[in-house]
């Protein structure tokens, strides 16, 4: 059976405010217990709903590190129409939170190039600004997210792509 190919993505392709389409996550309280769950997290806030009645909320808020969890490569996949993006590795994540996500919470995703950087070693980074909008549009977290492109020789090396050699397999 052929294996399905499709166009990568590659860091010359790229510019400052290119946006991909926006997509949807809509939370449930399972996710956000095994999150907790997964991380280790003693805390009975995150799980227990009594728990967090007793702290004045109204049910569970989810965990802070949960904005993680939907996959970043995943979602620029989905959103940049199946598109591979050439191969990256993360450099950095800072995240600002307006409000806790919670349960039931329908959450717009908006993806946008924030910033490509070329360091004075020729090292290549793309800042990604990730924003997390309730279904009133209110916005819940920014995440600025950096990742390092591998340059053409290094991706050769590790990943077994060459230069020109067009699309790679959707994997």
């Amino acid at each position: 059976m052929p294996q399905a190919v499709v166009p990568t993505i590659r860091f010359d392709d790229l510019y400052k405010g290119w946006e991909i389409p926006h997509y949807y996550w809509a939370v449930t309280p399972n996710e956000m217990r095994m999150f907790a769950q997964v991380v280790g997290c003693p805390e009975p806030l995150f799980m227990d709903e009594n728990a967090a009645k007793s702290m004045g909320l109204d049910t569970i808020p989810a965990h802070p590190g949960f904005i993680n969890i939907f996959h970043f490569e995943c979602n620029l996949l989905r959103g940049a129409h199946n598109n591979p993006v050439f191969p990256t590795m993360h450099s950095s994540s800072r995240v600002e939170f307006f409000r806790p996500i919670y349960p039931g919470d329908i959450l717009t995703i908006k993806m946008k190039v924030h910033d490509k950087i070329i360091s004075k070693k020729g090292r290549r980074f793309v800042a990604w600004e990730i924003l997390l909008l309730d279904k009133e549009g209110n916005l819940v977290a920014r995440k600025i997210h950096t990742s390092m492109w591998l340059k053409d020789d290094e991706a050769a090396d590790r990943f077994g792509i060459t230069p020109g050699m067009g699309p790679r397999p959707l994997y």
